[in-house]
């Protein structure tokens, strides 16, 4: 591309040109106009709250307002003496108390593995972060899983 065929261009090439330039403007300018328009209607809007709020706001100023939420609910509950259902309902608590229990450690050494894996996923990056600060630092020397060594414990 030879640079001195753009610089001497003939005068209905710079006149075509400019009129594009112009279109391009006038565009420009429409859409400055559009986000003008669209700012001055939100903040309108919102003011136009505001000053339907504030008779509300007034009215309030200096006062306590107290909500007093009460549920009341009658639990009629008749308990059988029979030696043999008291069995079966301690029976259940002592199931569902195991259950629970049994899931709540479950839960507790699945997040402790998943807790491990992700230390394990970032061991890397994290010894490079620590040669790239501090060069000269001694390492902790932990299992790439986050643990203690065996043989400090």
């Amino acid at each position: 591309m030879c640079l001195m065929a753009d610089k001497y261009q003939s005068r209905t090439d710079l006149l075509v040109e400019n009129a594009s330039l112009r279109g391009s403007i006038a565009t420009m300018r429409a859409a400055e106009w559009s986000k003008t328009i669209r700012w001055f209607i939100a903040g309108s809007a919102l003011v136009l709250g505001l000053y339907l709020l504030s008779p509300v706001a007034i009215s309030w100023a200096g006062k306590t307002t107290k909500a007093d939420i009460g549920i009341n609910a009658k639990i009629h509950a008749e308990i059988n003496k029979d030696e043999k259902s008291a069995e079966e309902s301690s029976y259940l608590v002592g199931l569902l108390g195991g259950l629970f229990g049994v899931f709540g450690i479950l839960y507790g050494r699945g997040q402790s593995r998943h807790r491990k894996n992700v230390v394990e996923r970032y061991q890397p990056y994290k010894e490079m972060y620590e040669k790239e600060v501090d060069s000269k630092r001694t390492s902790s020397d932990l299992t790439p899983r986050g643990e203690t060594r065996p043989e400090d414990v």
